[in-house]
């Protein structure tokens, strides 16, 4: 992965410009993501947090849509000009493409990632005698918590990103 990332050094200013690119990167990234997580999945303590839940499956969508999928449209959206001895049709319908997948591939992997670990603590928070602890109150007052904060930070959130 460091290897795909480390080509580009110099040449950052043309991954804004290029779709190519642009998919070539994410899909090299979502390659690095998934093929360090699969290891780290077989560690005890992350197996614990990962094996009743959805985190596998979101490591496996993360690395059949992430890698093989923005690799496959990165190659089409070079290939298919070449072929035909053209330009690419709309760069920023290629563009449009890139923001509608990643953002696709984000608001499907976090929610899975996130209801991962809500379910490891909720099934920690019970006792082998099938009763409720005290941590899972504390954990769900410290949760509100951070939900009122949210809104807050958003704008500058908005503001860094934009």
């Amino acid at each position: 992965m460091l290897n795909g990332l480390f080509t580009l050094r110099g040449a950052w200013d043309k991954v804004r410009e290029d779709p190519v690119l642009k998919f070539i990167v994410v899909a090299v990234i979502c390659y690095g993501m998934a093929t360090f997580e699969g290891p780290m999945l077989s560690l005890k303590n992350v197996n614990a947090i990962s094996h009743y839940s959805d985190w596998t499956v979101a490591h496996v969508h993360i690395g059949a849509l992430g890698w093989n999928g923005f690799l496959t449209f990165g190659m089409m959206y070079w290939l298919i000009p070449k072929m035909f001895n053209t330009t690419l049709f709309s760069r920023k319908l290629a563009g449009t493409h890139f923001l509608i997948g990643t953002l696709g591939i984000i608001l499907y992997a976090v929610p899975m990632y996130w209801a991962a670990f809500r379910s490891y603590f909720m099934m920690s928070a019970f006792t082998p005698k099938a009763s409720c602890s005290t941590s899972l109150l504390m954990w769900c007052s410290k949760w509100c918590l951070f939900m009122r904060c949210v809104p807050l930070a958003a704008p500058f959130i908005w503001q860094a990103c934009f």
